[in-house]
């Protein structure tokens, strides 16, 4: 019985450990110099990995979900005082046509970010993100314009914090020292009721 008290603290003291996924919604522009399409969507970060590890936009013409593999937020450059941080490429495909493609995602971060990356998306200037979305399916001669690499802008709300599993149900994530109290009180309770306290 003495071990189990000892542990309920540490047990809740590793459980910010595991809530680490956020989720930034968004709307987006996905255009070129003739068509523009505009919907919503938002983006998957793990802060552990400081990735981007995937994400959905939503409109008339696509709704395309995309997986990457997590490699860790990159910055590559310094543009106007802003952090040129690098996403990653992720692949995925329109769910309303089947086409495969591409996204390439590169962030301006303002002000200059500090590392987790993956915590500060929503500090972004939306007109000079750089991300391109390329549903080329394997077939490059299509004149269809979604078919060529077009700039897509974003316009990101600050994270949500996720549960463990990825399912899209927002949940509080308390602070190391609130658990600690939390798992202090309990085993209290515990060793209260052990001892015949009232």
């Amino acid at each position: 019985m003495n071990r189990i008290i000892l542990l309920i603290p540490a047990l809740l003291l590793a459980l910010p450990a595991h809530a680490t996924l956020l989720r930034y919604d968004l709307q987006f522009e996905t255009f070129d110099s003739e068509h523009l399409i505009s919907g919503n969507g938002y983006l998957l970060a793990d802060t552990r990995l400081d990735a981007v590890i995937g994400g959905r936009l939503e409109a008339d013409e696509l709704v395309f979900s995309w997986e990457m593999n997590p490699s860790p937020l990159q910055r590559v450059d310094e543009y106007y005082g802003a952090d040129v941080v690098l996403g990653g490429k992720g692949n995925g495909v329109n769910e309303l046509t089947g086409e495969t493609g591409t996204f390439d995602l590169v962030f301006l971060l303002w002000p200059p970010a500090t590392e987790p990356y993956s915590a500060q998306l929503n500090n972004h200037f939306p007109e000079d993100i750089w991300s391109t979305l390329h549903l080329s399916n394997g077939n490059p001669d299509s004149d269809y314009w979604l078919h060529r690499p077009v700039m897509t802008h974003f316009f990101i709300s600050a994270p949500i914090a996720m549960d463990p599993s990825g399912i899209a149900s927002p949940v509080s994530v308390p602070e190391p020292d609130t658990l600690a109290l939390l798992g202090l009180g309990l085993a209290g309770l515990l060793a209260r009721r052990r001892l015949g306290w009232r």
